[in-house]
């Protein structure tokens, strides 16, 4: 949260009960919000990691602000958890078990406050990594289901095969793209998806809701072993995040997680550095785009078919005014039929990835017909081998609108920490 000018109540000051929640009105949230980052939090711990207001994108896009997701090889289960099924990336899952080695170790001796919250010291791992892709598939059924109910009777009675629906459905998604994304390189970023999403993190708590700042403080910033913990998990690669101090994230190229990221090879990268940590540990998710958006329409079709079965066609009867209503059975396919391809042509995919990510990121500039036909130069050119023609025209649009992700107020009111880090894994060069 940037710095703000409030004037706090001297009861505030001196004994700090912040009382943030989301059923606060405006005012009341506001005041209470900046009482707990200005004056609750702890000023004497260590670089605090705050996903709220600065380093919103941390764990979500690499050091040129591709949106990325983590390659389920490099994912590994945690020893140290509170239930079994509980995944993070190896190196982080290394240096989260040194972390509890190390914790245990301060109690035996002696080092900690033995009336603090356990949680903090009998260090386990109560909630880690959540598959993104998931969570992107629920969210395409509801914009499907949002298509399918706004249809009138007529307008679905006028598609009648796989053509027209894609006609009726493709508008659609251009129409929600101005409000919120539909391609995966940009619904990632959003507050739908958090930083558990990255592999970096590791929760050592299940009880507490983000959004109650007297949980966390009762239970957590205002313990006496926090400024502990805070300063051991900086020096074993872990940072604590400011609005839910529960979560430890992966201190992303410090000397202690360096630690651990050198200490690994990979077959393709060999020994791993931070330069190629993102390309050995990641996907860039541009890079299937066009074919999610494609599946995306034939799976909607097939759900449409399935939900409405038949077309309703009136007939006139002969020397009559009457009619009546025959039912035409609307015809479904296999997902790879060979219609796919002849509606959904690669030259389709293309201007429709363009159009929704020209949307998404609000038509931040005109789209020209140079540079249409840059598109379809790089499509048959098809610069970089190892992709395919669409993924080298996905790469394209990406890099065109990748420095689009940041909105307009974000500079205004990131703290001054982050705009710092934005030099580094949240950037915006």
């Amino acid at each position: 949260m940037a710095k703000n000018r409030l004037k706090y109540r001297f009861e505030d000051m001196v004994n700090p009960n912040p009382i943030g929640d989301n059923a606060l009105s405006p005012e009341a949230l506001y005041y209470q919000r900046s009482l707990y980052d200005e004056v609750a939090y702890p000023k004497n711990v260590r670089d605090p990691l705050n996903t709220w207001a600065g380093k919103i994108y941390y764990g979500k896009i690499d050091k040129v602000q591709n949106t990325i997701v983590p390659l389920a090889q490099n994912l590994v289960p945690i020893t140290s958890a509170t239930a079994p099924g509980l995944f993070a990336l190896d190196v982080v899952v290394g240096a989260f078990e040194a972390f509890v080695e190390h914790m245990g170790k301060a109690i035996r001796r002696q080092a900690v406050n033995p009336l603090g919250n356990r949680k903090l010291l009998e260090v386990r791992a109560a909630g880690a990594y959540v598959d993104s892709t998931r969570i992107y598939e629920r969210y395409i059924q509801q914009v499907f289901d949002s298509f399918n109910r706004a249809l009138s009777p007529k307008n679905k009675n006028s598609i009648k095969d796989f053509a027209t629906f894609t006609e009726h459905f493709s508008a659609h998604l251009k129409m929600v793209a101005s409000y919120t994304p539909i391609t995966k390189t940009n619904y990632l970023l959003t507050s739908n998806v958090n930083i558990l999403s990255s592999g970096l993190t590791i929760s050592i708590d299940a009880e507490g809701e983000p959004e109650a700042d007297a949980y966390k403080y009762k239970n957590f910033v205002n313990d006496p072993n926090f400024k502990f913990f805070v300063n051991c998990a900086k020096n074993l690669g872990f940072l604590v995040d400011k609005n839910i101090p529960w979560r430890l994230t992966f201190d992303l190229f410090s000397k202690a997680s360096l630690h651990y990221i050198e200490n690994r090879y990979s077959p393709i990268h060999g020994l791993l550095t931070k330069e190629n940590f993102f390309p050995a540990y990641y996907s860039p998710c541009y890079l299937t785009d066009i074919e999610d958006i494609k599946k995306i329409i034939v799976n909607s079709y097939r759900r449409f078919v399935e939900l409405n079965p038949f077309i309703e066609e009136r007939v006139v009867k002969s020397n009559s005014d009457k009619f009546k209503v025959d039912l035409i059975t609307r015809n479904n396919f296999a997902p790879n039929a060979p219609i796919v391809d002849t509606v959904l042509s690669d030259k389709y995919m293309s201007d429709l990835y363009l159009a929704l990510r020209h949307t998404e990121a609000q038509k931040p500039f005109r789209l020209t017909e140079k540079f249409r036909n840059e598109i379809s130069e790089i499509y048959l050119m098809q610069p970089n081998k190892i992709l395919t023609p669409l993924q080298n025209v996905a790469s394209y649009v990406n890099i065109r609108f990748r420095d689009y992700i940041y909105e307009d107020n974000y500079f205004t009111y990131a703290s001054e920490d982050a705009i710092k880090y934005l030099l580094g894994l949240d950037n915006r060069s």
